[in-house]
């Protein structure tokens, strides 16, 4: 399962967000997005769980914490095929 993690602060390390989640599962992988030309983070990133019930209590128990001062929002993502889809044709 994909799950959202928004308000990220630009300190905040891939390494940091696998070390949040992995008590409640396997995370498979971990991509905190950045921008193309400046290299600086965006302030969001995914994370993905082998799981979905793990994933579900992640994001139950960390959704509206806080991570490095700020409230992060976690929440379930759509399947990528899905989303790039939606709205064209």
């Amino acid at each position: 399962m994909d799950i959202y993690i928004g308000n990220l602060s630009p300190e905040t390390s891939e390494d940091e967000l696998r070390k949040l989640f992995e008590p409640y599962g396997k995370v498979k992988s971990i991509n905190i997005m950045k921008d193309t030309f400046s290299g600086r983070p965006l302030g969001f990133g995914f994370v993905k769980m082998s799981k979905s019930k793990e994933a579900q209590e992640a994001i139950s128990i960390l959704n509206r914490t806080r991570i490095k001062k700020n409230v992060v929002m976690i929440s379930e993502t759509e399947d990528t095929p899905e989303r790039r889809t939606t709205g064209r044709g």
